[in-house]
């Protein structure tokens, strides 16, 4: 069960990494903007969300069913909190609270210099270590649009790929896609999901061959991009994940909404007394 917590911790933030990784800059306005083509349209986010850092508001809903052998626990949680996110490098900083079976606990993240500090109900900090070189945005398989971007380049011209779909409602843009449906060079995004996973869980002692039978049952985002200005105003996701071994199961279905609050321009760093008390796990 140990294993599957830091299974579940590292997937949490992948979630967390899938939605964001925006940034922003004036343009003209909508009226004054010529028709433009999706790969204009997400040629022009990529750019806008590979500058600064950003601040969001998150609301997660999410399922955690883990079952070891005869013995199965479902535990249903409702998240809010504030994202403090740098892309250069990456790091992250997650502070809000969690709901559970009537209860209700503070809950802080921090992502950087190559670790995850949790501060978990009832247990305090711990670590986890990570390879956040693996996440750097400019390659990161797990980043939606630049993997979508990808396709474009892959594709010619303006063709959407099979599970992407661009309509407009309003003053945005609505960017839907179905990362199970998404492939490129013959490669499941699946597949390279889970690769991505798997480098950042060997140097945490986490045994890679247990996510040989890891399945992305439903890996869904719709992310909202303004007309003016290019930016990533909200991101909706709902992601399934079913891990399996020989001891045990873990099934995490999580519904994430993330809404931009403002630009971020600080230094996201561990202060020492929790980078001195966290435990490793």
């Amino acid at each position: 069960m140990r294993s599957l917590w830091k299974l579940f911790s590292v997937m949490t933030l992948s979630g967390a990494l899938l939605l964001t990784g925006c940034g922003g800059k004036e343009n003209e306005t909508a009226a004054d903007q010529p028709k433009l083509t999706p790969t204009q349209v997400i040629d022009k986010s990529m750019q806008t969300m590979e500058k600064g850092g950003h601040t969001y508001d998150v609301k997660t809903n999410q399922t955690i069913t883990v079952a070891s052998g005869d013995v199965s626990q479902a535990i249903k949680t409702r998240n809010t909190s504030t994202i403090d996110v740098t892309m250069n490098p990456v790091a992250l900083h997650l502070k809000g609270k969690t709901e559970s079976s009537g209860a209700s606990e503070e809950i802080e993240m921090f992502l950087a210099d190559n670790a995850l500090y949790n501060k978990i109900p009832q247990m305090g900090w711990v670590k986890t270590t990570v390879d956040t070189s693996a996440m750097d945005a400019s390659q990161d398989p797990m980043s939606g649009i630049k993997q979508v971007e990808q396709l474009f380049e892959k594709l010619g011209g303006n063709a959407l790929p099979a599970g992407v779909s661009l309509n407009e409602e309003g003053n945005q843009y609505v960017l839907s896609i179905d990362f199970t449906a998404l492939k490129q060079d013959g490669q499941t995004f699946e597949s390279m999901m889970k690769d991505q996973v798997i480098r950042g869980l060997q140097s945490s002692g986490f045994d890679p061959s247990k996510l040989q039978n890891m399945k992305f049952e439903k890996l869904n985002q719709k992310i909202y991009i303004d007309k003016n200005n290019f930016k990533q105003t909200k991101t909706l996701q709902e992601m399934h994940i079913l891990v399996t071994n020989d001891q045990d199961t873990l099934k995490l279905e999580q519904q994430m909404e993330m809404n931009l609050k403002g630009e971020y321009n600080g230094k996201i760093e561990v202060p020492a007394d929790i980078k001195n008390s966290a435990r490793q796990i």
